[in-house]
């Protein structure tokens, strides 16, 4: 059954069925099924085998089935009750070893230490065991005492070049590079007496790439190493797939891991043959990123690419197991041409970059959420919800300066541009809480077509330098800062030296735009009057500030229509409204015409038609139900309430 496995996994089924002995099936077929890393066979032929007795060979098979599909509470107790009846030091040896292992994917690395310290005390004599316990000691960074079991395991075998290696490793670790040398030439020299059957099924991947390249010696392939922000993955998944579109010509593609399941990340590990883990095919892992539509992009989290250009032999590599980095590694003949080669693959990919298709005209932002849907996070797409012309309820001359300076700006902006003016542009939208200025932001990010928007919170100016690079990307593109008096206040107000460094990068990145760059920055502010001088007083930086003022007697007659949704209110109803709320904000007439629908469903099970008591009852409960500071929340801090109720007033509306 070593040999041929599939025969003999049919074999013991037709076993079964024909009714042969049960418990010499189950334990010979457990064998079987170690041998050949089926785990969750294994675990239901021990338990089989186990309902007949107690066995030590069963209850360590058992505890490496648990251990191997993640189970390590279950490997522990196996691997514990395997002890009783384990015939022999060296049987118990190995349980110590595996018990550790399962303890290490625990966390509990103390536990770790103590079994694998009680493995070594049996003094067995096990080079192999020895060998184990110093790579997992290696692993757990208790470095003296790997040593101590590499150089038993060296002392009971000098021929291992495995055992070489490892220790050679932990001298450089110590910090003894003359030991660790020494050990890596022997190591080598170990190596090279052994001959490899390169006929051997696991060594099917290194005869493809060795033939790709034509038997080439290792030192005359050229490595070149990029990484590329990991945000940058779904523009390099692009460009990945257009190899077979572009002047590459792709002889082949795969996915290969060792044995330990961690994938390729360089030549050197698909060139020298690794005999104790030999890399192998695998199925492709993928990663989803959210790209504003309506499925995810499906991005490759590594891979190997064998390509030819103008008949030269190349090898690409993609490696994303840093979350920050993609890192791309091509590999070509040494020389000029090679170098040539090379270059052209990074020019193909950073192009593609600079395109943005899966970003360019989107909204985004750099902030981290939780991402329940199981997406891999790089840029934030947002869906903003349409906002209509109509639904921005401004007075006149606020509108007039939002057309100049943003919509009708970037209709004329090439043909300003195209006599010398500046490109660039900087807006400041201030006003009390709100008045609007977030929903007017939200209305221009929707309807400045052609423009990639980028939302950024106070805190996140840290990032500013990121956004401003994919600003210049993307452009035409705006930057929004909200709240940026959080980090442009006054100097003589700034007690952070990090709130300071933060206004320092802000106006360093406004001053460092290009004259010619489509960059528009829109900040806002609740108290514009704390502004550094720096920002709000010198030209070039702010163009225009805009206010957002309380709605006058207007503004908060169309609030009123807006905000009553499909609930329908008369004109006088309206009038009703602005009358008592003189001096509020845009976002109280919203709660309030919320609060008056939720009266008229407490009161008729339907707001098809508003009354005058259901916005009565909506009015006392937010000017005088809770009190001064309930209407500072709610943006009516200026409306003065006395005891007999909100004054009336006799204007026109």
């Amino acid at each position: 059954w070593e040999d041929e496995e599939d025969e003999a996994i049919n074999a013991f089924h037709d076993a079964e069925r024909h009714g042969c002995d049960r418990l010499n099936l189950y334990v010979t077929r457990a064998k079987c099924g170690f041998k050949l890393d089926y785990e969750a066979d294994v675990l239901a032929d021990a338990d089989r085998a186990l309902e007949h007795g107690e066995r030590y060979l069963m209850r360590f098979y058992r505890g490496w089935a648990n251990h191997e599909l993640g189970d390590q509470e279950a490997a522990i107790e196996d691997f514990t009750k395997a002890m009783d009846t384990a015939p022999g030091d060296a049987n118990r040896e190995r349980l110590f070893h595996w018990r550790a292992k399962a303890h290490v994917e625990r966390g509990d690395n103390d536990a770790a230490v103590a079994d694998l310290l009680e493995a070594r005390a049996l003094e067995t004599d096990s080079d192999v065991e020895a060998y184990r316990r110093a790579d997992t000691f290696r692993d757990l960074e208790r470095f003296d005492e790997a040593m101590i079991d590499i150089n038993r395991s060296i002392e009971l075998d000098d021929e291992d070049d495995d055992s070489y290696e490892l220790r050679g490793e932990l001298h450089e670790i110590l910090g003894d590079k003359e030991a660790a040398e020494a050990d890596f030439t022997r190591m080598i020299e170990l190596s090279n007496e052994e001959d490899v059957d390169m006929s051997d099924d696991r060594y099917a991947i290194y005869n493809t790439i060795h033939y790709h390249f034509g038997e080439m010696p290792m030192e005359n392939i050229v490595n070149t190493n990029r990484g590329f922000p990991s945000r940058a993955a779904p523009e390099i998944q692009i460009a990945l797939d257009s190899f077979a579109y572009s002047n590459f010509i792709v002889r082949c593609f795969m996915t290969v891991r060792d044995s330990y399941g961690d994938p390729v990340r360089r030549l050197q590990e698909a060139y020298e043959i690794d005999r104790r883990s030999p890399i192998k095919p695998a199925p492709p892992r993928y990663l989803d990123f959210d790209i504003g539509e309506d499925r995810p992009m499906r991005c490759l989290r590594d891979g190997i690419w064998l390509l030819e250009w103008e008949r030269m032999p190349l090898m690409v590599i993609l490696d994303t197991s840093d979350c920050d980095i993609c890192r791309l590694e091509v590999s070509t003949p040494m020389g000029d041409r090679g170098d040539d080669v090379s270059n052209a693959v990074f020019d193909h990919i950073e192009k593609t970059i600079q395109q943005g298709r899966c970003y360019r005209g989107k909204i985004l932002s750099l902030e981290y959420r939780e991402m329940y849907n199981g997406q891999a996070q790089g840029l934030v797409v947002h869906k903003l919800n349409q906002v209509s012309r109509d639904e921005v309820i401004l007075p006149t001359k606020t509108v007039d300066l939002l057309d100049r300076n943003v919509l009708r700006f970037v209709q004329r902006r090439a043909e300003m541009a195209g006599i010398g003016l500046p490109s660039k542009k900087g807006l400041l939208f201030y006003g009390p809480p709100g008045t609007g200025k977030t929903h007017t932001i939200h209305y221009l990010a929707c309807n400045l077509e052609g423009h990639t928007t980028f939302l950024i919170s106070a805190e996140q100016v840290q990032h500013l330098s990121t956004y401003m690079i994919l600003a210049r990307m993307l452009q035409p593109s705006v930057v929004i800062i909200e709240d940026v008096d959080l980090i442009a206040r006054s100097r003589d107000d700034t007690h952070s030296i990090y709130s300071e460094s933060l206004l320092n990068k802000l106006l360093n990145e406004m001053d460092g735009l290009r004259t010619d760059a489509e960059v528009m920055f829109i900040l806002t502010t609740n108290r514009a009057e704390s502004l550094e001088a720096a920002l709000a007083a010198r030209p070039g930086r702010i163009d225009q500030a805009i206010e957002f003022p309380l709605p006058d007697k207007e503004g908060r007659f169309k609030l009123v229509k807006l905000y009553a949704m499909s609930a329908a209110i008369s004109d006088e109803l309206a009038h009703h409204v602005v009358q008592h709320t003189d001096g509020v904000t845009a976002s109280f007439i919203k709660e309030l015409m919320r609060r008056a629908i939720q009266n008229a469903f407490e009161a008729r099970n339907s707001a098809a038609q508003l009354e005058k008591g259901d916005l009565d009852l909506a009015l006392e409960e937010l000017l005088r139900g809770g009190g001064s500071l309930n209407r500072t929340l709610l943006g009516a801090a200026a409306y003065a309430v006395d005891d007999a109720g909100p004054a009336q007033t006799t204007s026109s509306p």
